[in-house]
């Protein structure tokens, strides 16, 4: 009866462990989809500043926030990945 309760609680336990890989993997591609959007806004932002069609004030707004998250995003793709090598 022990070996029969061991067994279940493996296969549950490596279920669970699948199931969080495979969600790790689906936001850390979702994540780095976001990160290249943003590195493509921040080239599209300074083309709109060199073209003249963006002031200076919203200009530096802008980079900060999109730096902002870039940074947020990178660190949570990170931890993912940290996460992952436990699993």
């Amino acid at each position: 009866m022990e070996s029969i309760d061991k067994t279940i609680n493996i296969r549950v336990e490596y279920k669970d462990l699948i199931k969080g890989m495979s969600e790790s993997a689906k936001r850390i591609d979702t994540l780095n989809d976001r990160i290249s959007e943003l590195k493509s806004g921040l080239k599209g932002l300074r083309a709109e500043r060199k073209a003249g069609t963006i002031d200076e004030e919203a200009y530096n707004e802008r980079v900060a926030q999109t730096t902002q998250e870039l940074a947020a995003n990178r660190a949570e793709v990170k931890a993912l990945q940290s996460a992952m090598r436990t699993y």
